[in-house]
């Protein structure tokens, strides 16, 4: 259980409470969800690699893309979930059917307070992959 302030009267309340029991404010279900910051951060490539994105997908939701060396931030709700990139392996062409896909489940408990996930792309004479390549808790 996590303490968070009525937004009425600041009062600490239980982030699982409906209402403060101070003011009786209703507390509405999403102040109650606790989050956690997210990072996912691409590794620095050299020049080839540096126009090449990559899209970022979490419970399968694009949350934007990232390019060498670029990270994202997001918040996530404590619990399960799953990163999945995608980067065409035509850079050219951004429509090509042909796509690397890689992705990996993650879990953030009540005790993290951070998640770096940190990935890469690794390309070829014709072609390229997106990977995860760690997923660090802190």
């Amino acid at each position: 259980m996590a303490l968070i302030k009525c937004k009425e009267c600041g009062n600490e309340i239980s982030d699982k409470a409906t209402h403060c029991v101070r003011c009786g404010c209703p507390i509405k279900i999403e102040e109650n969800i606790t989050k956690r910051k997210v990072i996912i951060s691409q590794k620095k490539m050299g020049f080839f690699g540096s126009g090449v994105n990559i899209f970022v997908y979490i419970d399968n939701q694009m949350i934007g893309k990232t390019s060498s060396g670029n990270s994202i931030s997001i918040e996530l709700p404590i619990g399960k979930h799953f990163i999945s990139l995608e980067m065409p392996v035509n850079q050219a062409n951004r429509n090509a059917s042909n796509v690397s896909k890689d992705g990996k489940e993650f879990l953030i408990k009540e005790e993290t307070n951070e998640v770096n996930i940190n990935i890469s792309i690794k390309l070829g004479l014709i072609e390229g992959t997106c990977n995860v390549d760690e997923i660090i808790y802190k």
